[in-house]
């Protein structure tokens, strides 16, 4: 811990203007993460692990609330809009899978990038990931993600299911044995993975499927130009405006349908808890979902 920083950092809030904040939120203004107070010097080991966890300990403070909520706001609008041009520059779809919560800057990020492997052409996520990593130093002055305490995962890098029949013993063995190779590479250079399978299956996909939220990013084509006759000349993808849903809710006939490529198809984890704890949460997003929209499934409908 830092007393000095952490004391610059509480000097500065008292001094923000939280109209302009929520302003800047709303006009995707980024300045804010720019501020001196979010670099660390040259390539200082766990320099940006020691900003992250000084602004935590600061936004902690009940104090500092209401900075605290509008700076989680703006930096989760940060990474939306920093993927969302990397989908249009792209052409493809891209899902951000989130299971934390958003609502205090105190919180971290643990973000999953993940692009449909039918619709993601030849881009593969490593350079999507790269890219968007890139993007965020742009925005913010050179600071990378993990100084805003936030962790970007490979969606590709997901342990087999051993309960998934569509795959034999040798696939399974080869696919965890890989995964879990790449996935410890991570962590022993720093980075931040569950690999033993057991801690996967559960930090990632049990906890996925059950709490996520995920924000598809879609971009759709426009004409840019046409001929006299008619004829398209030109064309761009438009930056697309994010759609949010649960990972997993219950369908009409009371089937677990999933709104993320990542976990489509997926069995269920197997573990009875949790697969009840599952059931619990999909049906709560369900109901969520009907009241919002006013659609209910079958089975809740009485004659």
């Amino acid at each position: 811990m830092d007393p000095a920083l952490q004391e610059k950092i509480e000097a500065f809030l008292r001094t923000v203007d939280l109209q302009q904040l929520q302003a800047d939120r709303d006009a995707g203004n980024y300045e804010i993460f720019k501020n001196p107070l979010f670099a660390h010097e040259g390539n200082e080991p766990g320099g940006a692990d020691k900003i992250a966890i000084a602004w935590k300990k600061v936004c902690s403070k009940k104090e500092f609330s209401k900075q605290s909520a509008l700076l989680a706001e703006l930096r989760w609008k940060m990474l939306v809009d920093v993927f969302a041009q990397v989908a249009a520059d792209r052409g493809i779809k891209i899902e951000l899978i989130d299971s934390g919560k958003r609502n205090a800057y105190r919180s971290d990020i643990d973000l999953t990038v993940y692009s449909p492997e039918d619709q993601r052409g030849s881009h593969t996520l490593a350079s999507i990931i790269r890219e968007g990593a890139d993007r965020i130093k742009e925005v913010t002055g050179g600071r990378e993600a993990a100084t805003f305490d936030v962790t970007i995962h490979n969606g590709d890098l997901f342990v087999p299911n051993i309960r998934n029949s569509e795959q034999s013993v040798a696939e399974y063995s080869r696919t965890l044995r890989d995964v879990v190779g790449l996935l410890r590479l991570k962590v022993t250079s720093g980075g931040d993975a569950s690999y033993f399978p057991g801690a996967h299956m559960e930090d990632v996909q049990k906890r996925g499927m059950r709490d996520a939220i995920v924000t598809e990013l879609a971009p759709e084509l426009e004409i840019v130009r046409r001929a006299p006759d008619g004829t398209v000349l030109e064309t761009r993808y438009k930056k697309p405006v994010p759609k949010e849903l649960h990972a997993t809710e219950l369908g009409a006939n009371g089937e677990i349908i999933s709104n993320s490529s990542r976990f489509g198809g997926e069995p269920l984890p197997y573990d009875k808890a949790a697969d009840s704890a599952i059931w619990r949460k999909t049906w709560k997003n369900s109901l969520e979902t009907a009241t919002s929209q006013a659609i209910w499934p079958s089975f809740l409908i009485v004659d």
